[in-house]
């Protein structure tokens, strides 16, 4: 089935309608005005790999519901960037904090196909909760709506999946 939201006349049409006022929206929040072209860029491309425009009820609150959380996922990041340095876990050089040997590559590996086989194994609501949370970076009131749960119930999840992952690696 070929998706309206890969069209490129629809994709088009949506930039033309609602491209100018996107830009509006990242101009009046953001303090980089050079970012404003790449979010707006952002927005759109969001909307192409992720939804199926047919199943959109109000697509202008769509787009603005995606730039919101654009601009959100920016606060975050640069909070946790200030925390970094404030704490001074920052190191000068790229290079990382020990040695990368075979053994410690190996290691890291097969650590990380444990915890891809815990997810695997986890239910499915619980492992939905997990990955919204720490892959999209969604706080539990968002997931609660997407998912149609309670918080409490979102935030019984996460925590049964942080302790079947933290249990899995060991």
């Amino acid at each position: 089935m070929n998706s309206a939201a890969n069209d490129p006349k629809t994709a088009g049409k949506l930039m033309e309608q609602y491209g100018v006022a996107i830009r509006r929206f990242f101009a009046r929040r953001v303090h980089n005005h050079a970012d404003v072209d790449d979010l707006t860029q952002q927005v759109f491309e969001r909307l192409l790999k992720r939804a199926e425009l047919t199943s959109i009820v109000n697509v202008q609150g769509y787009l603005f519901q995606i730039a919101a959380n654009l601009i959100a996922e920016r606060v975050r990041s640069a909070a946790r960037r200030t925390r970094v340095l404030q704490e001074g876990n920052v190191t000068e050089s790229s290079e990382p904090a020990g040695e990368l040997t075979p053994e410690r590559i190996l290691l890291g590996e097969e650590a990380c196909d444990r915890i891809v086989v815990a997810l695997r194994e986890l239910p499915a609501r619980v492992r939905a909760v997990f990955i919204l949370s720490r892959f999209e970076e969604m706080k539990a009131h968002e997931i609660a709506a997407r998912l149609g749960v309670s918080i409490s119930t979102v935030e019984h999840d996460m925590q049964r999946a942080v302790k079947y992952l933290k249990d899995a690696i060991k």
